[in-house]
């Protein structure tokens, strides 16, 4: 599992190891120029862009290594170089003009303009401890870079820790940010590496070993991203001596005559999934022709899929959606509300029911700024895409659910943990694959209910992980190209059986 870690918990675990002069720099700079001569292109001329601080010392370090190997060389400077006091940067400065690196004012606008022609570009001018916006020199800077960003398609982009602009904590990008080919980062990754918008302009990201693994272990986790080797280890693989009921029931209210195939995407992502039975209690009769082993009588159930399809007027699926939520509330059942559902959500509640996190809420950014208006937060779509991981806390506040904020990355807050998933790929931005996505979640969730002490270690990690088997059966579907809902749902069972090792 991939973990971040916020800019003061870095600070925090490095200090001792600083203390005792573990040459952590010197291990960063390695990495960086590895990761540079693996994913850059073999020749062509450098400019490092440097500003005062660690990063900008590491990014001077690095202009000095590729100058010994016979790189053309620049390093522009968005400090005086001749401040008092620059200590490492001005250890860093020095030793690249001795490998004949060749020093660039960063308020030459004339040379700062030659620097730019170069194939290789390395953004270290901000650290971890920026507070964008981006001003002064550095912000000028980085305007240039912009502006020339896309003019050669043979130029590579490598970011030291972070593109500068982004706040690392969130990942908001409140002024233009160089988007980077490649990001290195050193000792543990930052949330606005796992989190949009900032991660959208980190491009790959490298992680370095610095040999202070053992610092974060007791540290808070910012946010947490399940991958596939962890949905293999917690996957609950059925036994001899299990059935439907220990595999888990679930219940399905979703579809209506406005929109029925989300009742028959829903059952799909569910029966693909493996779920032990499927209770179908909503009113698409197509859901039983096209799916003969859903049962369509009321019974014993584990969890609740809700809301997918059906619209807040839906007369006909209303008193089925409310009963659902009312045996959910009332056994604590795992119910996850999608759509339709989610008109049913207000501050602390749902249906009349107060929540808990075994309430799963499914909206996307325009959905979400209902739910956040409806109680009493005004924020617009705009405002939650630009900051989502900030209204993905305050929503995860005021509901007192699980929240899913679903997108190309997913964010996912529960029971205090945060999650972000990137397995899947833009070509699902079509109709449906959020039906297929309840199922999915609504199976793993009956499973986990059926099995409380399974290996999954908490609920928000199984919602987490449907998210991660969603994303990467929709890109085995996809194979870079256009697919539909009902094909990533087709997929389901062969990335389990992957994942699986089977």
């Amino acid at each position: 599992m991939l973990r971040s870690y916020r800019a003061r918990t870095v600070y925090d675990v490095e200090a001792p190891y600083l203390a005792r002069a573990v040459p952590l720099m010197e291990r960063a700079v390695a990495g960086l120029v590895e990761v540079m001569i693996t994913h850059g292109p073999a020749s062509g001329s450098v400019s490092a862009f440097a500003g005062r601080g660690n990063n900008g010392a590491d990014t001077l370090f690095a202009a000095a290594a590729l100058a010994s190997r016979r790189r053309v060389v620049k390093a522009v400077l968005a400090f005086d170089p001749q401040a008092p006091d620059l200590g490492v940067t001005g250890e860093a400065l020095a030793a690249a003009t001795r490998a004949g690196v060749e020093i660039v004012d960063g308020g030459d606008d004339a040379a700062v303009a030659g620097a730019l022609k170069a194939r290789v570009w390395v953004d270290g001018l901000t650290g971890l401890g920026v507070d964008p916006p981006l001003r002064g020199k550095v912000g000028a800077i980085v305007a240039q870079l912009c502006a020339v960003r896309d003019d050669r398609e043979d130029r590579v982009v490598f970011a030291v820790d972070l593109p500068s602009g982004i706040d690392v904590d969130t990942g908001r990008v409140p002024t233009p940010v160089l988007r980077a080919d490649h990001t290195v980062t050193f000792g543990g990754y930052k949330p606005a590496q796992l989190s949009p918008p900032g991660a959208y302009a980190c491009g790959q990201v490298h992680l370095i070993d610095i040999g202070i693994g053992e610092g974060f272990a007791r540290q808070s986790v910012a946010i947490n991203r399940v991958e596939a080797s962890d949905i293999g280890r917690w996957w609950p693989v059925p036994g001899v001596e299990d059935h439907k009921y220990t595999r888990g029931v679930l219940g399905m209210v979703t579809g209506s005559n406005d929109y029925p195939g989300a009742a028959l995407l829903s059952a799909h992502g569910a029966l693909a999934t493996g779920v032990g039975m499927l209770r179908y209690l909503g009113d698409v009769g197509e859901v039983y022709r096209s799916y003969p082993e859903v049962v369509t009588q009321p019974g014993r159930v584990q969890a609740y899929v809700v809301g997918s399809g059906i619209t807040g007027q839906d007369s006909h699926s209303a008193p089925a959606l409310a009963d659902a939520l009312d045996e959910a509330m009332t056994q604590s059942l795992p119910v996850v509300v999608d759509a339709g559902g989610l008109e049913w959500v207000r501050p602390g509640e749902i249906g009349g029911h107060k929540t808990s996190y075994r309430v799963v809420l499914t909206p996307h950014a325009g959905e979400l700024a209902h739910i956040l208006n409806r109680c009493g937060h005004v924020v617009t779509r705009n405002e939650i895409e630009d900051d989502p991981l900030t209204w993905l806390e305050v929503a995860h506040r005021v509901t007192g659910a699980t929240v899913v904020l679903k997108g190309n990355i997913t964010l996912i807050a529960s029971q205090d943990r945060v999650f972000s998933q990137a397995d899947g790929t833009p070509w699902m931005a079509t109709a449906g694959t959020g039906d297929v996505l309840a199922g999915i979640m609504g199976t793993m969730l009956a499973g986990w209910q059926a099995h409380p002490r399974s290996a999954w270690p908490s609920l928000g990690h199984v919602v987490a992980a449907a998210v991660g088997l969603h994303g990467l059966a929709g890109r085995r579907a996809s194979r870079g190209g256009p697919i539909s809902a009902g094909q990533i749902a087709n997929w389901v069972p062969r990335v389990i059986a992957d994942v699986l090792g089977r």
